[in-house]
């Protein structure tokens, strides 16, 4: 490619075209080091400041990582979902990015960490929990580590359905709305920035105390009663998240 002065389109952006072609082709993979700012900047006979405009504005949409001493990596676009109750799967689905899911662990858990959720009710069984474990995969890629909890009458009389083997290859809530009958009503998120332990680190393919963003949510259904509490810990590196606000009309 050539870049072209006789043409309305900046020359920093016919640039950030060639790279993202030379991603979007597979020819500078994943991980790979691309030619340096000197390289490109006489490659396309142009000055360093205009190589860099480029290469900053694809770092900041996530398609490269600038390192020190090391020099500027490819890597997977930032994630950022759609700021709705949805399942992981049509976040991912709705990014073109195809989901997947490696399950942990099913278990049932009494009263986990004496965490008492509200709105889950009373009863005999008001404190037993499904607990699922998994790893949320994007492109076959580890994204996120998930622990759901599920009271056990969300789910009574199809306990049976709730396998690893299942888990692995279906949407968690597709299985409890069709399967259990759940409507998902509202949810409300938090969003906080940690640092992973060694467990979290290993699961997503990262180094041990890299930054990565927890988000737990509680989901309740029509009768305001709680149906499933998640805790999800996602690589900071790969997923973002963007929330709409409007004016109140106040000052």
């Amino acid at each position: 490619m050539v870049v072209s002065r006789n043409v309305p389109l900046p020359l920093y952006h016919q640039i950030k075209e060639f790279v993202l072609a030379k991603i979007s082709s597979g020819e500078w993979k994943t991980g790979e080091v691309i030619p340096s700012e000197t390289e490109l900047a006489n490659q396309f006979a142009v000055s360093r400041a205009t190589v860099r405009q480029a290469l900053v504005e694809l770092a900041n949409a996530g398609y490269l990582r600038r390192m020190q001493g090391i020099g500027t990596v490819v890597t997977e676009p930032t994630v950022e979902p759609i700021a709705a109750l949805k399942s992981f799967s049509e976040n991912m689905r709705a990014c073109g990015i195809e989901p997947g899911y490696r399950t942990l662990e099913v278990t049932w858990v009494r009263d986990p960490q004496r965490m008492r959720l509200e709105g889950i009710g009373r009863g005999p069984d008001h404190d037993l929990f499904l607990s699922i474990r998994r790893v949320l995969l994007a492109n076959g890629e580890p994204l996120a580590l998930q622990r759901t909890l599920i009271p056990k009458w969300v789910i009574a009389g199809n306990e049976d359905l709730f396998t690893k083997e299942r888990l692995d290859g279906e949407s968690l809530y597709r299985l409890l709305k069709n399967r259990c009958g759940v409507s998902f009503f509202r949810a409300s998120e938090s969003i906080q920035a940690a640092v992973t332990s060694e467990e979290e680190a290993e699961f997503l393919d990262l180094e041990a105390a890299v930054p990565v963003l927890v988000i737990k949510r509680h989901t309740y259904d029509r009768m305001d009663r709680l149906v499933e509490y998640s805790r999800m810990v996602y690589r900071a590196d790969r997923y973002s998240y963007r929330i709409s606000l409007t004016s109140s009309g106040t000052v």
